[in-house]
């Protein structure tokens, strides 16, 4: 079928190329030579060049639209043609254009027998056989691609069930794999949780799972044991370390009965002597205003006795020290009485102040006794 198909179109080509594949080569080629010959011989006639030009119009027709019927009015025109040159040309010019003329319609007729063997249209001539045998060769590519389709389809229909067989096969295999590494996952680890769940219950952490193997069931079971004894460990130690701190506890608890005894009954002696202190600064107090109405009394004989005003003045100078000390001593014991911790020093101290404040104030009544003295002198 391809090598009829080869020939048809080889044919085809053989037949364009004698037609001509250019305005130049071929039956066109000749056609024009043949045109040009006439159209050099004739003269301004007007009939005579009507005529060729009604000759090229036929022409023109039949090259463009393939009508046989132009052939037909081109050989009429030719009859014309003749008879025309003949009535208006001399004998000579006549001959000659004839033949120039006999020639083109020659041309002319060899180029429309060509072209019919090619084939006027796509159903005649060599055209017709060339889409016969294509039309052919589609019947039979549309026969083979109907052949190849169905080899295709069944194929493809047995590559499928065997695909779908496979997948069922490698489904079910997977499927009994899953279960299988399923349950030797799943019942360790139920086992597990068992014995997890009695350690829950019991609270012993003494008992220990079953691990065996070397798979990461086993592993987590290992150091599930492993968690066990530091936990058993570590409440031992908490245990052990709440028994100290309640003995702790309880001696700390006693001491702080002996410190808050201890605390209360030195509180009970700083208010004591806090007591005898602001009496002695009462004591103090009274002295220095007595010691001071002295003063005032030797002052106003100051211009009368010099002697008398400067033991006056040493006399209010030394209560003035004494009420400075006493002040001071009760500052002291305000600060020793927040100070419980050192009350042994504080009542030592007290006790230094009140035999110091006893002598300033037996120094003070002695002063004003002999300034009590030169004051009634001098009067």
């Amino acid at each position: 079928m391809l090598t009829e198909y080869k020939q048809r179109f080889n044919n085809i080509a053989a037949l364009q190329q004698e037609i001509g594949l250019d305005p130049k080569s071929g039956l066109y080629g000749g056609l024009r030579s043949a045109v040009h010959s006439v159209e050099e011989l004739l003269s301004d006639n007007p009939r005579v060049l009507a005529s060729m030009l009604m000759l090229r119009r036929h022409e023109k027709d039949f090259m463009l639209r393939g009508d046989l019927k132009y052939l037909e009015k081109f050989d009429a025109e030719i009859a014309n043609f003749k008879s025309i040159a003949s009535a208006n040309l001399s004998v000579a010019e006549s001959a000659a254009v004839n033949q120039s003329i006999s020639s083109y319609a020659r041309q002319f007729n060899a180029l429309v027998a060509a072209e019919k063997n090619k084939g006027l249209d796509s159903s005649s001539g060599a055209l017709g056989e060339l889409r016969a045998t294509i039309h052919k060769t589609e019947t039979l590519f549309d026969g083979l691609k109907k052949t190849i389709h169905e080899e295709i389809v069944a194929a493809t229909t047995s590559h499928n069930q065997f695909l779908v067989a496979s997948i069922s096969i490698v489904g079910i295999v997977v499927t009994v794999i899953v279960l299988l590494v399923a349950f030797s996952i799943t019942r360790p680890l139920l086992a597990f949780t068992q014995d997890i769940t009695e350690i829950i219950k019991n609270k012993d952490l003494t008992v220990r799972l079953d691990a065996k193997g070397n798979d990461e069931i086993a592993q987590v079971a290992f150091s599930f044991n492993d968690l066990l004894a530091a936990l058993n460990e570590m409440i031992g130690k908490i245990n052990e370390a709440s028994l100290m701190v309640a003995s702790s506890a309880e001696e700390m608890s006693m001491i702080t009965l002996e410190v808050k005894q201890s605390s209360e009954s030195q509180t009970n002696e700083v208010e004591h002597a806090a007591v005898a202190v602001n009496e002695m600064s009462s004591t103090a107090l009274e002295i220095a205003r007595n010691a001071s109405a002295a003063a005032d009394s030797v002052s106003e004989v100051h211009a009368q006795l010099l002697e008398g005003s400067k033991v006056a003045q040493e006399a209010r100078l030394e209560i003035e020290t004494l009420t400075h000390e006493v002040q001071d001593a009760a500052n002291a014991i305000k600060e020793l009485e927040s100070n419980s911790k050192n009350i042994g020093h504080v009542l030592d101290a007290i006790q230094n102040v009140a035999e110091q404040t006893n002598l300033l104030a037996l120094n003070a009544a002695i002063e004003a006794a002999r300034a009590g003295e030169q004051v009634v002198v001098l009067r």
